[in-house]
């Protein structure tokens, strides 16, 4: 099974393959799709949008799972995101894809044992269960990883509660 996971961002959208054998979850990819925050917003969410088809286009995905955004106080900071995420849900839907949400605090609970745990214990927990060497950067891969990895690692039972559309 191959798993695109998103942390969506206009200035900055993480994106990560992960795939399960059954031997374990590997990484296949992973980066960050950056945007000039002086291009027009439609033309960023254009280039988000192409980039992720492309990524899509070149691996047998079987699921995107997006961060479900849940913003408290800043509505900016919300629309944004929430803007980019509409990019990555018509990638999905462009390739006839499933698409799942998990919150971030929903994923940090899952592979950490805390919702609210800060990036660093997000980045040493990925890194460990993975078993990779170095630290994974930035931030935005990390969680895109997070993602993948919770959706991948949960029982099928558990992940037919999440928001599969």
């Amino acid at each position: 099974m191959y798993v695109l996971g998103v942390d969506p961002g206009v200035a900055r959208c993480g994106y990560a393959i992960l795939s399960r054998s059954s031997h374990a979850i590997e990484v296949q990819e992973a980066g960050v799709i950056r945007t000039n925050k002086d291009t027009p917003l439609p033309s960023r969410l254009l280039q988000i949008f192409d980039t992720l088809k492309s990524i899509i286009a070149s691996q047998s995905i079987d699921v995107v799972v997006v961060e479900r955004v849940v913003f408290k106080t800043n509505a900016k900071s919300a629309m944004a995101v929430g803007q980019a995420l509409g990019a990555a849900f018509m990638a999905a839907q462009s390739a006839s894809l499933p698409i799942a949400q998990v919150s971030s605090n929903e994923m940090k609970l899952s592979l950490v044992g805390d919702g609210s745990a800060d990036k660093w214990q997000l980045q040493s927990m990925v890194q460990r269960l993975l078993g990779m060497d170095k630290p994974i950067s930035p931030p935005d891969v990390v969680d895109a990883i997070g993602l993948a990895f919770c959706f991948l690692s949960a029982s099928e039972p558990v992940r037919q509660g999440w928001r599969v559309s």
